[in-house]
């Protein structure tokens, strides 16, 4: 039984350590054996030792372990039964949002001062098919849940999540079919390095003549522009393709290429809630930290 995902932890001396929601109603008792899955998906087992008198009761668990061991957005089940891992909902996500924005009051996490956890408007079912409708294409369920039940950008990444409307932000496309045609990579893209034997002359011909190559829109359709990280580096959303529903980095203007986004601890590619999601945790462990 998935009991709950952690928000934040403490210390007490002599005790050990408290997670924190709690369990709620859950039928859960003192001596029951649960296991942890924390955000890299490496596990523990572990018993509750105390279970607090809060309406969300929070669980008191062994003195072997500190802080440290049980990071922010660690999923708690009851060890008797099989485990299958929750990929967080859209509700669960904005639980997240929540305990970050209360957290960070100073905007110390990078781009917080600049969207302040705000999200906007969010767009309604009809809009999000007409806009699919135009563009001959299905946005990712997750990402498309997201705009339709929490904001239509705003809170997110570096700063912040662009609006849908914003999904060619600075591309400056001009083929209409943009969207609809698949997204051309598998793997990280880049240019050839330029040959070191060229003459002055044919560097200069061959350094013009590769920077409109590069910079070529054929390079990222099917997919939309989700965030801008700075220095020109964006996120993308692929839309259409065998690569719909991940994220990728457009970073050509630091010659760096085009490249799939990865879970920094697992190295698996990674859905716009796997990518939303271990921001909210990164930044949550900044002040898990302190």
């Amino acid at each position: 039984m998935f009991l709950f995902r952690v928000e934040n932890t403490f210390w007490i001396t002599g005790r050990g350590v408290v997670l924190t929601p709690g369990f709620g109603d859950k039928p859960v008792r003192v001596g029951a054996v649960i296991r942890l899955i924390r955000p890299d998906q490496s596990t523990l087992l572990t018993t509750i030792r105390g279970i607090e008198f809060h309406i969300d009761h929070p669980i008191l668990i062994g003195q072997n372990l500190k802080k440290e061991d049980v990071p922010i957005g660690t999923e708690v089940w009851l060890a008797q039964e099989p485990v299958t891992i929750q990929k967080p909902n859209t509700k669960a996500l904005l639980q997240k949002l929540k305990v970050l924005k209360r957290y960070d009051k100073d905007r110390i996490i990078f781009g917080a001062a600049t969207h302040r956890y705000r999200l906007h408007w969010s767009l309604s079912d009809r809009q999000l098919a007409d806009f699919e409708r135009k563009h001959s294409i299905q946005l990712p369920k997750d990402y498309r849940d997201f705009v339709q039940h929490a904001g239509n950008g705003g809170a997110g990444p570096a700063y912040g999540l662009l609006r849908l409307q914003q999904w060619d932000m600075e591309a400056k496309t001009t083929n209409p079919l943009y969207l609809s045609i698949p997204f051309p990579y598998s793997r990280a893209w880049n240019i050839e390095p330029l040959d070191d034997n060229l003459s002055m002359e044919e560097y200069d011909i061959d350094i013009v003549e590769r920077g409109t190559e590069y910079y070529k829109e054929e390079h990222c359709t099917g997919s939309i522009r989700l965030c801008h990280y700075g220095c020109a580096i964006y996120y993308l959303l692929v839309v259409k393709g065998p690569e719909a529903g991940y994220i990728w980095v457009d970073d050509r203007a630091n010659d760096n290429g085009i490249y799939p986004a990865k879970h920094k601890t697992t190295g698996e590619r990674m859905t716009f809630t796997d990518w939303y999601e271990e921001w909210l945790t990164d930044g949550l462990n900044t002040f898990a930290q302190e």
